[in-house]
């Protein structure tokens, strides 16, 4: 599909989940069912298991998952079917659509980043906290009430009014999340630390409940290898092949009342596509946009949201001048990952984040250049006129070389 935009149906799309789980327990939906047939298949299922597997695209299964067991399997028996996500094709705004059943012009949560005049402040949604920029850069004081993130009715709610209750299975470190309060609404929220704990977790509730019930799984892992490593890398297929032993040996473990009632779904908030650095184009090098940016009520500039990574399995050469550098993985804090060098010639650049290069070499200038991170590398060279200050990112082993050097 190269060269081929994909525009979203919203008649066959992640925005249908929420309302075809909503129709198999005969319940009132304001959009429509997917069209797939394989939902007959499981009409007679009191309990449905719907998995989101963060940054799982149609892509990546076909390309490298198809090539472990599981889901070689469903792939062969054609249990599988090719939907659109939303646009924009985000984790924030389609883990919302998942939650609520509306598109992301409904619930208004498009990205990771998003400016909410409530605050005149841009924010992150999911983790809820501010986000400074050249324009403003005083923190400011949140409110505690969910509402301003989504003031809507969940799915959840929905399934209780209809006597259906909802799991909601989370990473512990989410669970207290006001996002997370925001979108679980309705159900019972389960925490888990670990894949094994996760599945451990969900056979024990799922064979102890009688009678319908519907159990959400949302499992990150997977697109933070992608961030960090790339699509369709040997990370992510472990990752994939770890996935796959660990759900068959969950089916294999249930007893068989509950395996026979038990409808299992799974699907992804978006794929991943690699890019090529050196036809990125950054806007903050063109003034008269800078210039233009929309103004707040307080008269503060709205720079676009949205941060960066850059993966290559090549070089890396950074001219960046006058540029301000911000990863978008924040979870991981990476900004650049090179597999074969970082090369760079910034001049009065600032950077926040990791230049990560494990197997060979960072070379500088970084000339009057700030910088808050740290790097990882084997050799590592800078210019003169740079401020460092270090930090340990969090996933990085204590090997990483820490500023100054």
């Amino acid at each position: 599909m190269k060269n081929e935009f994909i525009y979203p149906d919203f008649n066959n799309s992640l925005v249908n989940i929420p309302h075809s789980i909503l129709a198999h327990y005969s319940l009132p939906h304001s959009k429509p069912e997917l069209k797939t047939p394989l939902l007959h298949q499981i009409k007679d299922c009191s309990k449905l298991i719907l998995f989101l597997i963060d940054g799982f695209g149609y892509n990546l299964f076909k390309k490298e998952a198809t090539k472990f067991p599981f889901f070689k399997k469903i792939d062969n028996e054609k249990l599988i079917e090719r939907i659109t996500t939303i646009f924009p094709s985000t984790t924030a705004a389609g883990i919302t659509t998942i939650n609520s059943g509306l598109t992301p012009k409904e619930h208004g949560l498009l990205k990771w980043n998003l400016y909410f005049q409530e605050v005149d402040a841009i924010l992150q949604p999911l983790p809820y906290k501010f986000i400074p920029t050249p324009y403003h850069t005083n923190g400011i004081s949140l409110p505690k009430d969910t509402k301003m993130l989504f003031n809507n009715v969940t799915t959840y709610e929905l399934l209780k009014k209809g006597n259906v209750p909802s799991f909601y299975f989370i990473p512990k470190i989410l669970k207290d999340a006001v996002y997370t309060k925001s979108m679980s609404k309705g159900a019972i929220i389960i925490q888990y630390i670990s894949i094994t704990d996760l599945f451990l977790e969900l056979s024990k509730i799922l064979q102890e409940t009688h009678g319908k019930a519907f159990f959400y799984v949302y499992w990150e892992i997977i697109d933070a290898q992608e961030h960090v490593y790339g699509p369709w890398t040997k990370n992510v297929n472990a990752e994939i092949e770890l996935f796959d032993s660990m759900i068959q040996q969950f089916i294999n473990n249930l007893d068989n009342k509950t395996r026979k009632d038990t409808a299992l779904l799974i699907t992804a908030d978006h794929g991943q596509y690699p890019i090529k650095p050196e036809e990125t184009i950054y806007i903050n090098q063109f003034p008269e946009i800078i210039k233009n940016f929309k103004r707040s009520i307080n008269g503060i500039p709205i720079p676009p949201t949205g941060k960066l990574t850059i993966v290559s399995e090549g070089y890396i050469k950074d001219n960046s001048t006058n540029a301000t550098l911000q990863p978008w993985d924040t979870a991981n804090g990476i900004l650049f990952y090179s597999a074969k060098g970082y090369t760079t010639k910034a001049n009065r650049a600032k950077y926040t984040g990791v230049i990560y290069a494990p197997t060979t070499q960072i070379n500088g200038a970084f000339s009057n250049t700030t910088f808050n991170g740290s790097l990882y590398s084997k050799t590592v060279s800078f210019g003169s006129g740079t401020s460092l200050t270090a930090y340990q990112a969090a996933g990085f082993p204590t090997t990483t070389y820490n500023l100054p050097l």
